[in-house]
């Protein structure tokens, strides 16, 4: 099954064209801009009570299987739908200029929805955050469908914005949360269409930037393969030392359980 190893820091938004500098000399490439959708689902009941619409989702085609129900049967977890966007699909006042001028690159391949699932990461002190993921492409079919055929209701959305590096196996993504406007308004579906990127608002109302560094690995039961990413991983933390502090993350906050509704 596919893991991912993590490493995390703080950045402050002062400090950005700085560290993109720095990082851009370690991995000999510029940075791409990264803006991404992302949709949060939580299931209607408890998975054991849990009925799924028979056939309901016939209409959504996948690159691979969903995770059996088994696995997730102990506890509920939010998922969510994520779609990479650009400027472009914002309302016509869409603007970055409060934003680095670095532009996605116009010859990347633009990828549709897919349907991400990310575990609580796994217990005990470790050197590395190391949590299952899995992500399933929607290649036709309306996402929001099937989320609602497979009980699973909308609960809020968000735009991840930043910009990613690749160095050797690992990804670097200094990114932040983007809110839309009037959060509050109770909503039971996506919005049909989005607001000017102008008008979306830091979560962090510093704005500052997480920066996450990360590797995938298909199998994490292979010792050698997960000590290799591992050991990566904390070769490029030597690297920065002195930059930014890389550490795992606290377990519990990057906890994606939902909690059981009482009666």
């Amino acid at each position: 099954m596919p893991h991912e190893l993590l490493l995390f820091a703080q950045l402050p938004n002062s400090r950005l064209e700085q560290l993109l500098n720095i990082v851009a000399g370690i991995a000999g490439a510029q940075p791409q801009r990264v803006i991404e959708r992302h949709v949060v689902y939580r299931p209607q009941r408890d998975p054991l009570q849990r009925q799924y619409a028979v056939g309901a989702s016939q209409n959504v085609q996948t690159t691979q299987r969903a995770t059996s129900r088994e696995q997730l049967s102990k506890d509920m977890f939010y998922w969510q739908t994520v779609k990479e966007l650009d400027d472009a699909d914002f309302g016509p006042a869409a603007s970055t200029e409060h934003a680095p001028k670095e532009k996605a690159n116009p010859d990347a391949e633009r990828k549709g929805w897919a349907i991400q699932f990310q575990d609580i990461p796994e217990a005990g002190q470790r050197p590395v955050t190391t949590r299952w993921v899995q992500t399933t492409d929607v290649v036709a079919g309306d996402p929001h469908a099937h989320m609602k055929a497979t009980m699973y209701n909308y609960v809020s959305e968000y735009v991840d914005e930043g910009f990613q590096f690749v160095h050797k196996n690992a990804t670097i993504l200094l990114h932040r949360i983007l809110r839309f406007p009037n959060p509050e308004q109770s909503r039971d579906s996506p919005l049909e269409s989005l607001p000017p990127f102008k008008d979306l608002e830091p979560l962090d109302k510093s704005g500052a930037y997480v920066v996450q560094v990360s590797i995938k690995i298909q199998d994490n039961y292979k010792p050698e393969t997960r000590e290799k990413a591992q050991a990566e991983l904390l070769a490029l933390k030597g690297t920065l030392k002195g930059v930014i502090d890389l550490e795992p993350a606290e377990r519990l906050a990057l906890d994606t359980r939902v909690k059981a509704r009482p009666g």
